[in-house]
């Protein structure tokens, strides 16, 4: 055998010890030294060309070893209407970080991390090798009510803490394709007032509330009901929802069955007469109301349906 301490023998070691001192230390300062603004820019320029999705971000740095860290974030959407604004969403941080594995076997995969005043959003984004994307969100904590100007174009407002998981397999500019999974709880949910078929509502408490929805071929499909047991409201949401590329434009039929606690009339005392006498032609012999919504999200039709 040969002698482990011969001048060979102590000749490779040292090679090799600072072999591997050197490669360490040059992948670590490529590592910390490489441009990852510049990269992260050249990578949004596309995204903006591809998409029209302007994405701004403040400060760019490496996270773990195939990630990303980016604060300041800004993404504003293109308007779809005639003078209408952008929709201009903004994150405080957000992480990006290559799924390897995945990535080899079913399509570039990239994990997010996402915190903003709204709430904290985390999930996975896939893009699939027949140009669908498949995108698992976990919803951590979310301020449904301060999603810019979601509540807006309906006049109302409305206010929940949400906490739930979603996935949906989208083929880009072809929504009728969109296939996913809905499975979403909203606690301390308010409705903040607002009209309603011409008809002012008062601010409403209701509760806690579970939503679960399919969507199949861009039709979202409400089962079971969605059940809303609040301190003001009782009501019972079922239907469909045909998606639109502009949310407000979505085309729906839904039947809806709500009941107003005596918590409520109470205390809208001044609003009870007059707002019982205007639901009696959609009381049902159950002491609620029926109606079946049509038309489009914006712009909802209502129709008696005892």
């Amino acid at each position: 055998m040969e002698n482990s301490g011969s001048p060979i023998v102590k000749i490779a070691k040292r090679v090799l010890a600072y072999g591997g001192v050197f490669i360490a230390a040059f992948v670590l300062t490529l590592y910390w030294s490489f441009p990852y603004e510049l990269v992260a820019k050249k990578v949004l320029a596309q995204v903006h060309q591809r998409s029209g999705i302007e994405v701004t971000t403040g400060s760019v740095r490496p996270y773990w070893v195939l990630g990303l860290e980016a604060e300041g974030v800004k993404a504003t959407l293109p308007s779809r209407r005639p003078g209408q604004a952008p929709l201009a969403l903004s994150l405080s941080s957000a992480t990006l970080r290559l799924k390897p594995i995945d990535s080899l076997f079913g399509g570039l995969a990239v994990a997010f991390d996402a915190h903003a005043p709204e709430g904290h959003v985390s999930g996975t984004v896939q893009q699939k090798k027949n140009k669908a994307v498949h995108l698992a969100l976990d919803v951590h904590h979310l301020d449904i009510g301060k999603i810019p100007k979601v509540w807006d174009a309906l006049g109302i407002g409305f206010t929940g803490d949400a906490h739930g998981k979603a996935t949906m397999t989208l083929v880009p500019n072809q929504i009728q394709k969109t296939n996913g999974l809905i499975d979403v709880t909203v606690d301390k949910a308010k409705f903040g007032g607002g009209m309603i078929h011409g008809f002012t509502v008062p601010g409403l408490d209701l509760g806690q509330w579970h939503l679960k929805a399919a969507i199949e071929k861009g039709v979202v499909r409400l089962e079971p009901p969605l059940k809303i047991a609040g301190k003001d409201l009782d009501a019972r949401v079922a239907g469909t929802i045909r998606l639109r590329p502009i949310l407000v434009t979505s085309g729906m039929d839904l039947q809806v069955e709500f009941r107003p606690t005596e918590r409520f009339w109470k205390a809208n005392a001044t609003l009870a007469s007059l707002g019982k006498s205007m639901l009696r032609s959609a009381q049902k012999p159950n002491g609620y109301y029926g109606y079946r919504l049509t038309g489009v999200v914006g712009n909802p039709r209502f129709m008696p349906s005892r």
